[in-house]
């Protein structure tokens, strides 16, 4: 989630080398979205919409990496979809491993007895990258049931990967061949009037591809977004790929028309007033999107596309503007910039804490205090232990592409883990408890002669802890298999705003 993105050549030049210079304001944005997402999990009140902190980095990934793919079809008539992926992987993947292995040893030690075999097949669906999928069909990311998985906050990252995948495959086969006949010939003299031209023709048939290509793509993806939605349960159509790509495509959009040396000029002049519209949307959206269990309807029924729309000028005003004054010197400021670089460890690390320290219970201040704390701590130790020296290549080796081999050993152990804690990944819930090994009260003993498997609603998950006391006294062992939200009756609940 953290990139540079080269500024506006009328606003500072790249540094030495040729290497872009790293905007902090964007990290700041980062912070902004980051925060939110953990007021929205520690449930802070009246941050009921701060799962839109989701939607900021979505928007703000799709900004980026369409930054840096474009300029480079447009400079060398191709994008290098190799090295772009490899540098993905270096980035994404370590971090991630770090918290799948953490989860993995908990559920081996400490987790419910029937809720290991899950955890395992939820790391080997973020493993895949395609956990978004795994939790749609198995659980709930609004409602609690009490069965909440670790790892569910992957189902993000999940939509990302996917993005990553497949817009710069999509855009390298739309954009290079327009771009290859404004490319100057072997051999031809070289004239700096002509060049400059060259380029900034270059530049426009990429903006313009880019630009229609996203635009359209979101369009699509932003109509089947309120059209699958379902008050009753929300979860498809907020996790889906389909129906969630319209923010990165949207922040695509908005780095395709910023090529052009007009828009990208009006933007800069205007870069102030426009991070103010963006800032003040943020807050907006917190206050008017967020419903008491899932978003309001109105998140599906334009009000994400509004939302995403904000954040993409937020984002090309911030890129563009002066980070010496104003609003960009605040969010570059060195905290708030150095805990944006951190922040795709922070929100790797703070949902399995939430779910471990927090769990089921409203807020509670001190509770929320120990999960920041220790989110930061782990994260800042992750970023520079892990991820910072194995995506410069400075972890067991100067050159980058060889940490690959030492990751993919690593994959691999991770892989075990999970083949010893899940099964099939086609299973469920309900089919993984009746499987799942039941505890015995006392070693050597038959777990059917002294275990009690308990069945039921959220009033039987709450009674749980009480008869497992109560059993324990009397040499037996509680295994819980109740689950928050399982109607005896085929009957559909909701609130009064309809969700």
């Amino acid at each position: 989630m953290s990139t540079t993105i080269e500024p506006a050549t009328s606003l500072g030049q790249p540094r030495r080398g040729g290497r872009p210079r790293r905007l902090h304001a964007l990290d700041g944005l980062r912070t902004i979205a980051v925060l939110l997402v953990l007021a929205y999990h520690v449930k802070l009140p009246g941050m009921h919409g701060g799962f839109l902190g989701v939607d900021i980095f979505f928007v703000l990934s799709g900004f980026l990496i369409t930054s840096l793919l474009a300029k480079e079809i447009a400079h060398r008539g191709r994008a290098h979809l190799g090295q772009f992926w490899m540098r993905r992987v270096l980035r994404l993947l370590p971090a991630s491993l770090l918290v799948i292995g953490a989860v993995l040893i908990w559920a081996a030690f400490w987790a419910p007895p029937l809720e290991r075999g899950e955890v395992g097949i939820d790391a080997l669906w973020s493993l895949l990258y395609v956990a978004n999928w795994r939790f749609i069909a198995t659980s709930s990311y609004f409602a609690d049931d009490g069965t909440t998985s670790p790892l569910q906050h992957i189902w993000s990252l999940a939509v990302e990967e996917q993005f990553y995948l497949m817009w710069p495959l999509l855009l390298a086969i739309l954009a290079a061949p327009a771009v290859a006949h404004l490319r100057p010939r072997p051999g031809a003299p070289a004239d700096s009037a002509l060049r400059a031209e060259r380029t900034v023709r270059r530049r426009r048939a990429v903006s313009a591809i880019a630009c229609t290509t996203a635009v359209t793509l979101a369009g699509v993806s932003a109509v089947l977004l309120a059209w699958r939605y379902d008050p009753t349960a929300a979860d498809r159509s907020y996790m889906g790929t389909d129906t969630k790509a319209f923010e990165p495509l949207l922040g695509a959009a908005a780095a395709a028309l910023v090529l052009r040396p007009r828009v990208q000029g009006w933007v800069a002049q205007h870069a102030q007033p426009l991070i103010l519209f963006g800032l003040a949307s943020i807050v907006a959206g917190v206050a008017l999107l967020g419903g008491q269990v899932a978003p309001q309807a109105a998140y599906f029924r334009g009000g994400a596309v509004a939302f995403a729309l904000a954040i993409a000028v937020l984002c090309a005003a911030t890129s563009l503007s002066d980070r010496r004054r104003g609003l960009p010197l605040l969010l570059g400021s060195t905290p708030v910039a150095y805990l944006g670089r951190i922040s795709y460890g922070v929100y790797l690390w703070h949902w399995p804490l939430c779910v471990w320290i927090i769990g089921d219970r409203d807020f509670d201040a001190i509770a929320a205090l120990a999960v920041l704390g220790l989110t930061v701590l782990a994260a800042a130790a992750s970023y520079h232990l892990v991820e910072h020296p194995i995506r410069t290549g400075r972890l067991c080796t100067a050159r980058p592409r060889l940490v690959l081999p030492q990751v993919a050993a690593v994959v691999g152990v991770v892989v075990l883990m999970t083949s010893q804690l899940g099964g099939s990944p086609l299973n469920t819930v309900v089919p993984a408890a009746a499987a799942a090994p039941l505890p015995s009260a006392t070693q050597g003993s038959e777990p059917a002669a002294h275990t009690i498997l308990v069945v039921g609603d959220s009033v039987m998950r709450r009674l749980a802890p009480q008869l497992a006391q109560t059993a324990a006294d009397r040499g037996l062992v509680i295994a819980s298999a109740a689950r928050g939200g399982c109607s005896a009756l085929d009957v559909v609940v909701v609130d009064g705003s309809g969700t």
